[in-house]
This record gives structure tokens, sequence and C-alpha cells, in this order.
């Protein structure tokens, strides 16, 4: 039996437009003049209206990437750690274990078109103590409520205390 892909609109730009089937195919193709005119008008029109979009991942640029000397471990950690207090609706901070059994964080920077609508989620990882830079990532909605159903489908044992 053969698989019937079902495209979905992953994104879109002024040249061309890319889907996506749940499968994990991908798809491609140019946009169409009518396309080309929406996706121009949509984007003035949301540039005015929504120069908030990216603000807070900026101000984190400004913060930690394009310093003159990143801070680099726990110290970026704590200071990520007091900077996301003055976004507490667009920035969550995540603990996880890292590959050398030690603390890091996951900072997750919402980019939101509207106090509702998050248009995509720029995920940072810092490791604690490895001495590596901080590594990036960036989820639109086909990204990451894919990731969030499969985190809420693992079966977590209770601890047995």
């Amino acid at each position: 039996m053969t698989h019937k892909h079902r495209w979905h609109h992953a994104w879109s730009s002024s040249l061309a437009t890319g889907f996506r089937c749940e499968c994990g195919a991908k798809r491609e193709r140019a946009a169409t003049d009518f396309e080309k005119k929406m996706w121009k008008k949509h984007w003035k029109e949301s540039t005015k209206r929504n120069k908030h979009l990216h603000s807070v991942w900026h101000d984190y640029m400004r913060s930690f990437i394009d310093v003159k000397k990143p801070l680099k471990g726990y110290s970026l950690m704590v200071a990520v750690e007091k900077w996301a207090k003055k976004y507490p609706k667009d920035v969550t901070i995540c603990s996880v274990d890292d590959a050398y059994h030690a603390g890091s964080v996951l900072v997750l920077i919402q980019h939101k078109l509207s106090p509702r609508k998050v248009w995509g989620v720029t995920v940072v990882y810092i490791p604690q103590c490895t001495g590596e830079n901080q590594i990036n990532f960036f989820l639109y909605p086909c990204h990451y409520k894919p990731l969030a159903v499969a985190l809420s489908k693992v079966a977590w044992e209770k601890d047995s205390e």
C-alpha cells in the first residue's frame, strides 16, 4: 500500500512556497505571481504592525552573542536567567542534563505575531561546563507541534520513593 501525501503549508517567501507531509517528506515550488504580490503586501503590513516580532531575540543577540567577549558555561547560564526575567511571557528556560552529566539549559525565545499567536521559537542550548559555544535552532509550528506531541507521549515512570 502506497502512502498518499497530505501536504501542509510549511513556509513562504517572495520566491517559493514549501510544503511538508506528516511522513516528513518535503516539497517546494516557485511562487505564483499572485503569491508574490500577496507576500509583498503581507510583508509590508506585518513589518509595520509587528516590529516586535523578533525584538526579544534581537535583545538576546545584542546581550549574549554579538559581543566582543561572549560568556560561556555557567556564567552565561546565570546571566541569561537574570535577562529572562525581563520577558516572562516570551522566554522559558528548561533545565536539561547533557552528555557530560552536567546541568545545562534550553532557552526558548518566542517570536510573537500577537500576544496569542507565536510565529516560531528559537531554542538556545547552553552547556554548563564543556567550554562549547551556545547552539541555537529555530522551530516553526510545523516543527515544535510534533516535538511537543512526541514529548507528551513519553511514558515517564514515577519515582519509587
